[in-house]
């Protein structure tokens, strides 16, 4: 995507701007590879969010689909009880992250979760989420790469990228 495609920030970044010079009224825009950056800032927060409503049931089914979607379940499950190593466990939080990604980050679409495959047991769990960055009027395919710290129960995107240059959906 052309980095001369100007899209304005979230309301989150504008409401958080604090250059005192910026003229009254002026619609603050950013570039693709900024709001790239500021997806993958968002997704960490996401990440190491915790649901107290999410953590205390794991069957959904009795939340309705909005609730689901609202701050009310803002974040994961703690992980802490999965063997990390488990590939089913692996499995569980892969879907879990996400449905979380679709439900909590509008402009993410069709979130997939891989993890890499490590052989060290309870060292930092390292994944990579691919989606669709929905940017109007065009949309881009875009990977983070991530780490959950299991031991700290954090979780860092540590790089976001445009997966294949040039590449519209």
């Amino acid at each position: 995507m052309s980095s001369a495609l100007r899209i304005r920030r979230g309301l989150f970044d504008r409401l958080l701007a604090t250059d005192p010079n910026a003229p009254e009224g002026l619609i603050q825009t950013c570039s693709v590879e900024q709001l790239r950056d500021t997806v993958a800032r968002d997704l960490e927060r996401l990440l190491n969010a915790r649901s107290a409503l999410l953590s205390a049931q794991a069957d959904l089914s009795s939340v309705g689909p909005q609730a689901r979607s609202s701050v009310m379940c803002f974040g994961v499950p703690d992980f802490a009880g999965r063997v990390m190593a488990s590939s089913e466990d692996q499995r569980f939080i892969a879907v879990s992250l996400a449905k979380a990604i679709e439900a909590h980050e509008p402009r993410l679409k069709q979130v997939a979760v891989e993890f890499s495959q490590d052989d060290a047991p309870g060292r930092a769990l390292q994944f990579t989420i691919r989606a669709t960055l929905v940017v109007r009027p065009a949309r881009e395919s875009v990977s983070f790469d991530a780490v959950l710290m299991p031991s700290l129960s954090r979780y860092q995107v540590t790089q976001a990228r445009f997966a294949s240059a040039g590449h519209r959906v």
